[in-house]
């Protein structure tokens, strides 16, 4: 239920053509004017497209252009994704690697991984959810709208404002998992989609860190030391 079905697919040799499911649902970026929504809504919506990412993950597809405008909500109640122009799958060759030497991804959502031309993390799907839920909860982008490569590059080395910070109604759990999504260091992260769809079902559950009661970005030395780190991952890229 978490991707279109393919009805039909007619190849090159005659009239190509690809025949997909019409998904019965609302897509979620009509829900970003709604915000910012109740944590309790933020958790179900992001435990939904967790779900979603699960799916995938487990086919050994990253999505990899996670947004409001490519995530249906089907009217049965499942998140499905839309739009795989920019997915991969691990066991096969990635052709737009091979074809492109530019970061491939959406602006506001686009992970650290995929800033440095890294197309292989799942992790990165994880980053762009978390991407989500912070516009949720707080009605704002944690590294605005982008719109060149030195603006995209900020999110290797610098955190967001808490959302606490921006909307105090964001309960400490909440904050806890949007700022562990949105770590610069995928090994910081959740190390998978399911370990996050059960913090997002079990906020009674989830371990609280620093991150929790945060209330200000990381210092200067602390956000330094990240733009050295991320300068040196920069200069090991082929």
């Amino acid at each position: 239920p978490h991707v279109p079905k393919c009805i039909a697919v007619k190849d090159i040799a005659q009239q190509p053509f690809i025949v997909m499911e019409y998904v019965q649902g609302t897509n979620l970026l009509k829900t970003l004017d709604e915000a910012p929504l109740s944590p309790e809504r933020v958790a179900q919506i992001g435990a939904k497209v967790a779900a979603a990412l699960v799916d995938v993950h487990r086919q050994n597809v990253l999505h990899l252009d996670i947004k409001p405008s490519n995530i249906m909500l089907r009217d049965s109640g499942e998140a499905a994704f839309i739009d795989f122009g920019l997915s991969r799958h691990l066991l096969l060759p990635d052709l737009l690697e091979e074809e492109f030497r530019v970061p491939m991804g959406t602006g506001p959502y686009i992970s650290p991984e995929q800033v440095l031309r890294n197309r292989t993390d799942p992790r990165s799907d994880i980053f762009s959810l978390g991407v989500l839920l912070y516009h949720f909860a707080t009605k704002v982008r944690p590294w605005g709208i982008p719109k060149f490569n030195r603006a995209l590059r900020a999110r290797l080395w610098r955190d967001p404002v808490p959302p606490r910070k921006l909307n105090p109604d964001v309960p400490p759990y909440l904050q806890e998992i949007i700022l562990r999504c949105l770590e610069p260091n995928p090994e910081r992260r959740y190390p998978t989609a399911a370990q996050l769809l059960f913090d997002l079902q079990h906020p009674d559950e989830v371990r609280l860190t620093e991150r929790a009661q945060r209330m200000e970005r990381s210092g200067f030395i602390t956000t330094m030391k990240r733009r050295f780190r991320s300068a040196a991952k920069d200069i090991e890229q082929p």
